[in-house]
């Protein structure tokens, strides 16, 4: 059987402060430019530093796991509700997004009377469940968020979704000017 290596998106951010990871990366690697430190004390530096990344990691996959154990997808398959435990895993990731009980904020703003169960369970079934009868609230800006952040369709198992978001990244593409 073939292992796979889960890889992690950064989004690039003008503020480095907002991501304490790319923040990191750049001070291990002024770190190892420093020509004036001893080979010691930059591998006490690089030590310290690489333990710091740790503890962020580490207390955004707690923060992470508490948000997934209370929201429930149990009313899906076992297959659906893998792919909408994955696919929520994937949006925690994202720095832009966060919850607060179900409902959404995205870049620091909070959608009063969204539902993440519902945008999901939209986004990853092919037919309508029983208890969403119309399109889920706030579904325009939850899609626009998702091309914005260039999120993977391979999440999206809904194809009338996919063919959705593929026509709103053409006109969006087509609505802004390129350079000539």
């Amino acid at each position: 059987m073939t292992k796979y290596k889960l890889m992690q998106l950064i989004p690039y951010l003008e503020d480095l402060n907002e991501n304490p990871i790319e923040t990191n990366k750049i001070e291990r690697e002024t770190i190892l430019k420093n020509d004036k430190s001893s080979k010691t004390e930059k591998l006490n530096r690089l030590t310290k530093n690489i333990s710091d990344y740790n503890t962020i990691s580490n207390e955004k996959i707690k923060t992470n796991k508490n948000i997934l154990h209370n929201i429930n997808f149990d009313f899906l398959s076992p297959r659906l509700k893998t792919y909408a435990d994955n696919f929520l895993h994937a949006l925690l990731q994202q720095d832009q997004f966060k919850l607060d009980a179900n409902e959404i904020i995205l870049h620091s703003t909070k959608l009063v009377g969204s539902n993440i169960v519902d945008l999901i369970v939209d986004l990853i079934t092919n037919k309508k469940v029983m208890h969403i009868k119309k399109t889920p609230e706030f579904f325009n800006q939850f899609l626009n968020f998702l091309i914005d952040i260039n999120f993977p369709l391979s999440f999206i198992k809904n194809k009338l979704r996919i063919q959705f978001i593929n026509q709103l990244k053409k006109y969006k593409s087509n609505d802004d000017p390129t350079p000539v």
